[in-house]
């Protein structure tokens, strides 16, 4: 049933399947060779290449690919970097992603990025514009990474700041983060730091921000006070 309705949505052969299990060395074998089987049944035109093989291809600067491509469960952070590159940047006329599961960090990154669901028609809530301006200031320090030094300070003084404002501290900040151009490592960092915090673990940061950094972001996004 997927299958069909995933062919229907394509542009018609050749079916075109980014795998980028084909990028690890040795590799010659698809991820998953039963779907791809129920997407391009035999006796059609089907290409399957390499992530990272298409990326050389379809350079940043360039005309866009003019298919629709399907990609097949990503899931490391290379492969999940690079996807995201190719996305932000418009080299693909239409791309339809295939994941494992709902709960990866790769799901989080495409709503965060706007993307829409084939089977439901939905997307996930726009980011809280004050959410988005906190993300935009973690982006901001990424340069040298945010799993430690001044990104660690940065992303736990803002997650801690939002969360005594009655934020969640749940997966709403790593779509928020991608929307404000986060890093899928990035993302990785903030995820494990969410998971921390829930789980109670306090963490020895230096301070940042102003301790009413929420109202200083409200006051520029001009928000009244008592907006959530």
């Amino acid at each position: 049933m997927h299958g069909a309705r995933i062919r229907d949505w394509l542009d018609g052969e050749p079916y075109v399947f980014l795998d980028p299990a084909l990028d690890n060395r040795g590799a010659k074998t698809t991820t998953d060779p039963t779907f791809l089987e129920s997407v391009a049944p035999e006796g059609t035109q089907r290409i399957v290449v390499g992530l990272s093989e298409f990326s050389e291809y379809s350079r940043p600067g360039e005309t866009s690919f003019d298919h629709s491509v399907v990609v097949v469960y990503p899931f490391d952070e290379r492969a999940c970097e690079l996807l995201r590159e190719i996305i932000v940047e418009g080299r693909v006329k239409r791309m339809l992603i295939i994941v494992w599961s709902s709960r990866y960090l790769v799901a989080d990154m495409l709503e965060g990025l706007g993307a829409m669901n084939l089977f439901t028609g939905t997307t996930a809530p726009v980011p809280d514009p004050l959410q988005l301006a906190a993300a935009d200031a973690m982006v901001a320090e990424q340069y040298n990474g945010l799993g430690s030094g001044r990104g660690k300070d940065a992303v736990i003084q803002l997650l801690r700041a939002f969360s005594d404002e009655g934020y969640l501290l749940d997966e709403s900040w790593i779509r928020a983060l991608f929307a404000a151009g986060g890093t899928f490592r990035s993302a990785e960092s903030v995820a494990k730091f969410l998971t921390e915090m829930n789980d109670g673990v306090r963490h020895r940061v230096r301070q940042r921000f102003v301790s009413d950094i929420v109202r200083v972001l409200r006051e520029q996004l001009g928000s009244p006070l008592d907006q959530v």
